[in-house]
Formats: C-alpha cells, structure tokens, sequence
C-alpha cells in the first residue's frame, strides 16, 4: 500500500531521485565536506499533500564489510504540495533546481 501526494511534490521527489547519486550510486545521497547524507522520506499522508522526512549524515568509521553503517539525524525537509523545498539543506534545493 502506497501513499498519496500531490503532483507537484512527487515531480520533486522524481528530480531529487534522479540528481542526488553520491559516488557509489544509491539514490537520494551526497557527499559534501567529505561526509555522506541522504534523505529518508516519511511514508505518511498529510492532510496538506506535503512531503516529510529527515537528513542524515552517516556517521564516520561505522561502516561494516558488509556495507551497513550508523546514521545521525542532522535535519528535516519539507516539500510543499506544490513541489517548491521549504525546508531542506542547499544541495537538496540546488538538485532539485531551486
């Protein structure tokens, strides 16, 4: 089961997708300042159609052989039922062109 919002926030999110690729190709991360962060997108409807979720920046040195590694949140994002990034860190606004 999906969830459901609007138009203009979900060509966003597909920009954000297809923009954000740290160097090692996994979706909706960068690197910036030597460090890696990613978006995790909040699966919940909002009576406003926005979409939600977090930045998180991976935590140095815990990566295992198996490429799992710990995340610390650094922040939220917010993007609007039309599309435009009220909250966010700058590389996720300039991915998305704005």
């Amino acid at each position: 089961m999906g969830y459901l919002v609007a138009t203009g926030a979900s060509r966003t999110e597909e920009k954000l997708r297809a923009n954000l690729r740290c160097s090692r190709g996994v979706s909706f991360s960068w690197d910036a300042g030597g460090q890696r962060y990613f978006l995790d997108f909040t699966r919940k409807e909002r009576k406003d159609w926005a979409v939600t979720g977090t930045v998180s920046r991976e935590v140095p040195g815990s990566r295992t052989p198996d490429g799992c590694f710990l995340a610390r949140k650094v922040g939220s994002f917010r993007i609007e039922a039309d599309g435009k990034i009220t909250r966010g860190p700058q590389a996720m606004k300039a991915a998305a062109g704005q």
